[in-house]
């Protein structure tokens, strides 16, 4: 399992006009105006799930008003990759001991999949679109650490523009096709090339002893895709919780 070094402080992508070229600048999601848990959505205790070598671990899922119809709420149940909605019973190609599973669990989340989060953290944020667009913010009780996961799902633009700072072959098409993109001006970002598809990126905040790890990844169809897609996952730890972020990085490179 690949052991993840590169670290970075959680980055905001700024929503794009046009022909723009945006600079990066690190940031740290805006909480304070929000409230957890959302009365925007609900969990849902699972039966536990059970990892590669048979340990268990809680498992949850998140369900949001429904972005397709006035239906009620909404439920996505794929990663899990069972048809008995009424038994579900999740299964995962990750290990962890007993002892590491005890210090997290497993959260279902609409338009992202199954995410790995410390055992106290909440959703602050969750949302997905007609389109599939989708977005979560999870976080610890004290809101000083974060995990943030972003999926494009079918928009060309939004991929293009968000994979246009770690991706030097996407930034030329996406200012080609008008969708902007964003510039790592002052080369704070550390940025290790994976394969042509995924890169891990690093950043220290200055002044901050929080640090993150993350992941990008970037396909369209010149990759044999369907469609053009961009994800990327950033995790924020205080220095004494850093050796969580392999897990969760790693597990969800093996979940999706």
């Amino acid at each position: 399992m690949l052991y993840l070094k590169f670290l970075i402080i959680l980055l905001s992508l700024s929503g794009f006009a046009y022909g723009d070229i945006s600079i990066f600048k690190p940031t740290f999601p805006d909480m304070k105006n929000n409230k957890a848990p959302s009365q925007q959505h609900q969990i849902e205790k699972l039966p536990a799930a059970i990892l590669s070598n048979q340990v268990s671990i809680d498992a949850y899922i998140a369900a949001i008003p429904s972005p397709f119809d006035d239906t009620g709420f909404y439920k996505d149940y794929s990663a899990c990759n069972n048809d008995n909605l009424q038994q579900v019973k999740c299964q995962f190609n990750y290990k962890l001991s007993a002892t590491e599973a005890k210090n997290f669990k497993i959260i279902l989340l609409p338009g992202i999949g199954a995410a790995l989060m410390p055992k106290t953290w909440q959703i602050i944020h969750i949302d997905m679109g007609p389109s599939g667009i989708a977005s979560t913010v999870l976080a610890s009780p004290n809101k000083d650490e974060a995990i943030t996961i972003y999926n494009s799902s079918a928009c060309v633009g939004c991929a293009m523009h968000n994979a246009s700072l770690y991706f030097p072959k996407v930034r030329k098409l996406s200012l080609d096709n008008e969708f902007g993109a964003i510039e790592d001006k002052n080369h704070l970002l550390n940025i290790v090339k994976a394969n042509k598809n995924k890169v891990y990126f690093s950043y220290q905040t200055p002044n901050s002893p929080n640090k993150t790890h993350g992941i990008a990844y970037y396909a369209d169809e010149s990759d044999g895709n369907d469609v053009t897609n961009f994800q990327e996952i950033k995790v924020t730890l205080k220095p004494e919780h850093q050796t969580w972020a392999r897990d969760i990085l790693n597990f969800y490179q093996a979940t999706h």
